[in-house]
């Protein structure tokens, strides 16, 4: 389980000001493309396109809403 929770007696941070490298939630994706294209068209906004790594993984860095930092990626080899 994931809980994300806002408490209203303090102030949310501003995600949106927030360098995606220091704060991201990142979900595997066995299409990244496809979700990065799903996401957006219910309110997402891309940061860093689609793009191949050394390695092999796919990688999509989006913003939700909010301004939260979200990674989509399909990893060439998986971690678990």
């Amino acid at each position: 389980m994931l809980e994300i929770y806002r408490n209203p007696k303090v102030q949310a941070p501003d995600y949106a000001t927030l360098d995606p490298l220091l704060l991201h939630l990142a979900f595997l994706s066995n299409e990244p493309g496809a979700d990065r294209d799903r996401l957006v068209a219910a309110g997402a906004k891309v940061v860093d396109n689609l793009v191949m790594t050394e390695a092999g993984d796919e990688i999509v860095m989006l913003r939700d809403p909010w301004g939260l930092a979200l990674q989509l990626i399909k990893r060439a080899k998986p971690m678990l």
